[in-house]
């Protein structure tokens, strides 16, 4: 899909929005991370995709503020999908920075700066609220 929209509209896609469909797939919309919608959850959200990810973490951590700990409890929540949220969160910072976006690199960029950080706080909460807990358990068992 990205590749029919050509370069310079790429761009302008990538720094202004989320892609989201809406429920009856009649009609696309663009949000911005800040217009996500707050009350969001990815253990029931059946479409979840690494955009959706990236832009709540971003929505979250660096328009709302939230802090460390409220990130990290969303982390805990994507588990190891989490992953693919950093590596597009730089992505999208590398796009920025080339195109001199520069309000839209700093979110990017301060989402993958404090990512140790919000990842070692993940771990560091109690097993029952990582997404990934139920999977060891049943290895484990």
């Amino acid at each position: 899909m990205l590749s029919a929209l050509g370069p310079s509209k790429i761009d302008v896609w990538l720094r202004d929005s989320v892609f989201a469909t809406d429920t009856k797939a009649t009609a696309s919309v663009s949000l911005a991370p800040e217009q996500l919608p707050t009350d969001w959850n990815p253990e029931t959200d059946r479409r979840l995709t690494v955009w959706e990810m990236t832009h709540h973490l971003l929505r979250i951590y660096y328009y709302e503020k939230q802090g460390d700990a409220v990130t990290a409890a969303l982390l805990c929540k994507l588990g190891a999908k989490a992953d693919g949220a950093r590596d597009l969160a730089y992505k999208l910072f590398t796009v920025c920075e080339k195109n001199k976006w520069r309000a839209e690199a700093q979110g990017y960029n301060a989402l993958v700066l404090g990512w140790p950080d919000l990842t070692r706080l993940a771990q560091e909460r109690p097993v029952r609220h990582r997404a990934d807990a139920g999977k060891a358990a049943v290895k484990n068992g």
